[in-house]
């Protein structure tokens, strides 16, 4: 289950991993398939709770700028950031349905370690460096909200609340709803 704003745990600074072995694997799979269940395109371990310095991506999106596909990073470092900056919107899965605006460097050099602790490295642009310095970001308990703005920070947080309180309400009434079904038919 993904942690949702404003869970405190997203604040948390994650630990540097330390043990390349199944259990990181285990943990791999379990992010993969719950950022594809929710329709993201990353997921830092912070999210679900586990403080590692660990994040998944679709591979499909992360590409180095030369190509390779890159589906998580352990230990991510940033190396270089270009000065070039872009703005943009990015959602979160701690954020459902809120999108916000957000200034970032176009081009990203990172180190990262693959599930056996081997270090690789790559550049990246576009949609796949934003989509990395955003889970970096959690993984440094930085979430998206803290890079805007004060006033639009207050509005978009107002925006999110009430995104939130539709959301409960949706799943409340549904509850309801399958309870009197289920009342109905017994």
């Amino acid at each position: 289950m993904i942690l949702r704003y404003p869970n405190f745990n997203l604040r948390t600074k994650s630990q540097t991993v330390t043990d390349f072995n199944d259990g990181l694997e285990s943990i791999e799979e379990l992010m993969r398939k719950t950022m594809l269940k929710e329709h993201g395109i990353g997921l830092a371990a912070p999210q679900i709770d586990i403080a590692i310095r660990f994040a998944v991506f679709d591979p499909l999106v992360v590409t180095t700028v030369d190509g390779r596909p890159v589906p998580y990073m352990a230990n991510p470092i940033l190396r270089h950031r270009s000065p070039d900056q872009v703005t943009g919107p990015e959602g979160c899965l701690s954020f459902p349905e809120l999108f916000v605006n957000i200034r970032r460097p176009s081009r990203i050099d990172v180190q990262w370690q693959d599930l056996s602790g081997t270090i690789e490295s790559g550049e990246f642009s576009g949609l796949a460096a934003r989509c990395i310095q955003h889970e970096i970001d959690h993984l440094d308990g930085v979430l998206m909200i803290d890079k805007i703005p004060g006033p639009v920070r207050g509005a978009a947080l107002y925006k999110y609340k009430n995104l939130r309180q539709r959301r409960e309400r949706a799943e409340r009434d549904a509850v309801k709803g399958a309870a009197a079904v289920v009342r109905k038919n017994f």
